[in-house]
């Protein structure tokens, strides 16, 4: 096959599998059009449903000028690929004589790389000794090391702590007001899954979902012994008015909703999730409503 064919054939098989990722797309979208047309139909709007219809057929009519393209693509490569087959097989019984000539040369190699294998083998005997004796210089070293460091060990004070103290635990306390009730709930650290490749797909079907549990989605739990712990901190505040106070007086200390640009930075990050799909334009104006 010459340098021509050869480009020319790539560029075939390129195209091809183009053409296919273009195809599975419009067969998904047959179904998502077919179920818009319906939803016009129901609400018995003739102008919306003809639309869909005729978006309808224009997907099938590509659908049909993408899978003519494509078995013509596979024709042409199968030609292609049978005709280089055929080439090949020819010059391989057309050159024999040389294939043998050049047989002759490899042995002459092999037998030179045989000899300078075992040059090197014995080379690689030598290194090893050599590494051999490091690694014991090396466990000594761990030996003294280890000696060193319980004597580093003896010779300081011991901290002990009679119970386990958390330094930090960073976790959020959000207030409900009613006119007649307040509840509290505690959200804990959780971890963002990212939402490239087939999560980002994912996310693009779930448009039927409520913003929280599209987010829940991606949200995964740190720790759930943190969890229950925390949880068990809800019921005490339910029962514990004391605690519950204490708790709730250290909390709006750090009300970030008082932070200087929190609004901005509120604003800023609703228009980001508005933009990627995760939040509808109605669940985007509720939240700023309340800003």
């Amino acid at each position: 096959m010459n340098r021509i064919s050869d480009t020319e054939l790539k560029g075939k098989e390129s195209e091809k599998a183009r053409r296919e990722r273009e195809l599975q797309k419009l067969e998904m979208n047959k179904a998502d059009l077919a179920r818009k047309r319906e939803a016009r139909r129901r609400k018995h709007d003739k102008v919306g449903e003809a639309n869909w219809e005729h978006r309808i057929r224009a997907n099938e009519n590509r659908t049909d000028e993408v899978k003519a393209r494509i078995r013509a693509l596979a024709a042409f490569i199968e030609k292609t690929r049978r005709q280089t087959e055929a080439d090949i097989e020819k010059m391989r019984h057309g050159y024999q004589w040389l294939i043998d000539q050049e047989m002759r040369k490899i042995t002459d190699i092999e037998a030179q790389r045989d000899e300078a294998v075992g040059i090197r083998q014995r080379e690689i005997e030598a290194l090893k000794l050599v590494a051999r004796k490091i690694g014991e210089e090396i466990g000594e070293l761990g030996i003294r090391k280890r000696e060193e460091a319980e004597e580093l060990r003896r010779l300081s004070v011991t901290q002990e702590f009679d119970d386990v103290t958390p330094l930090c635990l960073p976790f959020y306390l959000a207030g409900y007001q009613t006119e007649n009730k307040t509840r509290f709930q505690i959200f804990p650290p959780v971890k963002v899954l990212s939402s490239e490749g087939v999560m980002a797909t994912i996310r693009k079907k779930l448009g039927d979902f409520r913003a929280a549990s599209r987010a829940s989605l991606f949200l995964q739990t740190r720790s759930k012994s943190m969890n229950r712990m925390l949880n068990l901190v809800e019921e005490k505040m339910e029962s514990d008015k004391a605690f519950s106070g204490v708790l709730i007086e250290a909390a709006v200390s750090s009300n970030i909703m008082l932070k200087d640009g929190f609004k901005e930075t509120l604003s800023k990050g609703v228009a980001e999730l508005k933009a990627e799909g995760w939040i509808t334009s109605k669940e985007e104006d509720f939240v700023k409503a309340y800003t």
